[in-house]
């Protein structure tokens, strides 16, 4: 259990009060992390050794009471303000026997406790640490975990099973075998005032009333979280979940992870979503039915998927430490929107709104990209764009929206995407599309070569409508522009109607020619 969550740190102050050593004052809290949101959309922030921390391997995670972020590796315990790191080591630190820390905690009188790899357990008062070994009364100088319990006890895991320290008395346990490993894994208090012990030797270990008794398992337990619900999760070492409940571990029926690798840490956040950290499989999420992970492969800012604890801050942010570092995740004003929320191409070249307020992008080689609030959906060649290459998109006043690409023109509207003037080959690129108050639509477009380019509009009956452009072009871009008139200068109505396109090189020799249906939309 931590008595204390952690806090974004990012926006630090210093002040001296009335002459007393300098304090860290907070911003006003962030905003919280939207669930509905994809882990890649959150600002995802990594610190490493060039940042600052003394080596990328950390192995703990924990804010104190004053809004610090302690941080335990294997070259000391480091304190981090949101702008600078600061180590704590046998050099500067008087009374620390051991450079190795495994876990930080925090008492009820501000000291924090230090579990080292073979120096017992340190309290750090902010100046020098008075250490506790076996002499004491600890199972073992090698200490993996502490757990600061309700009552202001004080537990302690280590390589030959569990210490605990209350009101100046040692008292130790051991489970299961007592021959076989005793390494305590990870330790959890549950809301009854059990302490639920998972350790090396495979089952759940617990301790009641100063008893103990194992519940059989084939594997071990590396984690646990008490959800708001009263839930139990455990996580193991093949990556499973499991629930501990009414003195059973049944296996966790809502889901199961999609990783082999061990569960190191799971944390319920304040909107009840689940995160586990993971030994190989990145940062995983559950929300509303739907798993999600964050690694190396679909985004992650670093270079490994080995993570070892997860703590939320008082702004709803979340860090992870691990084999690559620190690394925070939080939520701000701003939404990203790349390959991994389905868009197929990363070279924008416009973006619109249309009159539902429905958000388009278009992108070179990638389609036409309908944004929800959280999610896309890509249009293409294969839904009937004349191509994938889309330089122009224009909202027209009847709710309709133009789309101008490489390769033509089209009309999308009430979810179909309707051909206007597109398939021209080579001959028309369009770049850009306005529309007046009118309702007149201009275009323009580029061609490769100089030629003659003659358009006509017909009835579907096949009765000239309009001469729409006869005339000599040279080669780059052009404008041609239509009215919605017919010859005699008369609007004409909504319909079906044929468009031939001719265009002839200078020699004469035609170079392309067309007779395609188009749909007038009103």
């Amino acid at each position: 259990m931590r008595l204390f969550k952690s806090t974004a740190l990012q926006k630090t102050l210093y002040a001296v009060l009335a002459g007393l050593a300098s304090t860290v004052i907070f911003a006003s809290p962030l905003f919280a992390l939207d669930p509905k949101k994809r882990i890649t959309q959150y600002d995802i922030r990594v610190y490493k050794a060039k940042d600052g921390l003394p080596m990328n391997d950390m192995k703990d995670v924990f804010q104190d009471s004053k809004g610090y972020l302690w941080l335990a590796c294997q070259e000391g315990f480091v304190r981090f303000d949101g702008a600078r790191f600061v180590l704590f080591d046998k050099s500067n630190c008087p009374g620390l026997r051991e450079n190795f820390i495994y876990d930080i905690e925090e008492d009820w009188e501000g000291n924090l406790w230090l579990a080292t790899n073979g120096g017992g357990v340190s309290r750090f008062d902010g100046k020098s640490c008075t250490t506790f070994d076996t002499g004491n009364g600890l199972a073992s100088n090698v200490v993996k975990r502490i757990l600061i319990g309700r009552d202001q006890t004080i537990w302690f895991g280590t390589e030959n099973g569990v210490t605990r320290l209350k009101k100046g008395i040692y008292s130790s346990y051991k489970f299961g075998i007592f021959t076989e490993s005793q390494e305590v894994l990870t330790l959890e208090e549950d809301r009854r005032g059990n302490l639920l012990v998972g350790c090396a030797q495979t089952g759940l270990h617990v301790v009641r009333n100063d008893s103990t008794f194992t519940l059989p398992t084939d594997f071990c337990i590396h984690s646990f979280v008490e959800r708001e619900s009263g839930e139990i999760i455990l996580g193991s070492n093949f990556g499973k979940l499991y629930v501990y409940n009414h003195n059973r571990v049944e296996k966790y029926g809502p889901y199961q992870l999609a990783t082999p690798h061990t569960v190191r840490a799971i944390h319920e956040d304040q909107q009840g979503n689940l995160w586990f950290a993971t030994e190989g499989s990145g940062i995983l999420r559950y929300y509303d039915g739907h798993l999600e992970a964050l690694t190396v492969e679909t985004g992650l800012p670093q270079d490994h998927n080995f993570f070892m604890r997860v703590i939320e801050d008082r702004e709803k942010s979340l860090w992870f430490v691990g084999d690559g570092g620190l690394l925070q995740l939080k939520d701000n004003k701003f939404t990203t929107f790349g390959r991994n929320e389905g868009l197929t191409s990363s070279f924008g070249s416009t973006v619109c709104e249309d009159l539902d307020g429905t958000m388009w992008a278009a992108f070179r080689n990638g389609g036409l990209a309908m944004f929800g609030r959280y999610n896309t959906r890509t249009l293409g060649a294969e839904d009937r764009l004349a191509g994938d290459n889309i330089s122009a998109v224009f909202p027209v006043q009847d709710g309709g929206l133009w789309i101008g690409t490489n390769n033509g023109l089209n009309y999308f509207k009430d979810g179909r995407i309707r051909e206007h003037w597109n398939e021209w080959n080579r001959y028309v690129d369009i770049r850009s599309l306005f529309e007046s108050t009118t309702g007149e639509l201009w275009i323009t477009f580029a061609l490769p070569e100089a030629g003659k380019v003659m358009v006509r509009i017909y009835s579907e009956t096949g009765q000239l409508v309009r001469s729409l452009f006869d005339n000599e072009m040279q080669a780059g871009q052009h404008v041609v522009s239509w009215n919605r008139l017919n010859e005699s200068g008369n609007t004409v109505a909504a319909g079906v109607y044929l468009y031939r396109l001719v265009v002839q090189r200078q020699n004469g020799e035609t170079a392309f020619t067309e007779t395609r249906r188009m749909t007038l939309v009103k």
